[in-house]
């Protein structure tokens, strides 16, 4: 067999907590990818539980929020592309594989995205406990807000800057993460620039 008709091997999409992705490393060499429980991840198979859905008006970009119960990710998608999203709403549970990447954040771009049971969850968490036992330890982004909020908050709410700054995320990340803990309800604005938890 040539080299030209030798099949192109794909990366192995890897099953990982979420919270194992967010908290990885990212690497630009010898390609970008990253470094989780000690693997190169180019790819990732993840099964979890939509709690968010974003489209621009303009139907060029859309995204999901997945989480596992260890940390949430966000799935992107632009273009036509954002059509695989159509049928896809919060409380439903699916499977995706997709390439991870780092741009303001860590994301995924899917392969395949595919709506599942819920029971499968379970089966899941069970597969990932007896591959890689819990999640790593350090605390989840959005819980790490939340913390920060209640901590800085002194009855006149938490100044948003220096709710970042607590938490140590990424600024653009972490605005995000606060714009989506508003859009759920979790948090408010007391006045302009000022957050305080339900």
């Amino acid at each position: 067999m040539t080299t030209e008709e030798r099949p192109v091997e794909r990366q192995t999409a890897y099953k990982l907590w979420i919270k194992d992705i967010t908290n990885g490393d990212f690497v630009q060499n010898p390609v970008p990818h990253l470094i989780a429980r000690k693997l190169d991840v180019l790819r990732i198979n993840i099964l979890a539980n939509v709690v968010f859905v974003y489209q621009n008006e303009e139907k060029t970009h859309a995204y999901l929020t997945l989480d596992d119960g260890s940390d949430t990710i966000k799935i992107k998608l632009w273009g036509e592309e954002i059509e695989k999203f159509k049928d896809i709403k919060v409380g439903d549970t699916i499977l995706v594989i997709g390439k991870v990447k780092v741009v303001n954040g860590i994301y995924v771009v899917p392969e395949i995205i595919k709506v599942v049971d819920p029971l499968w969850t379970k089966a899941r968490h069970l597969e990932l406990k007896k591959m890689w036992h819990e999640p790593l330890s350090e605390e989840p982004p959005r819980q790490r807000i939340l913390k920060a909020i209640e901590l800085l908050d002194q009855e006149e709410g938490a100044d948003i800057t220096k709710v970042i700054e607590e938490t140590k995320l990424d600024e653009k990340y972490a605005e995000e993460l606060i714009f989506e803990l508003l859009r759920s309800g979790e948090i408010y604005e007391i006045k302009t620039g000022k957050l305080k938890v339900i």
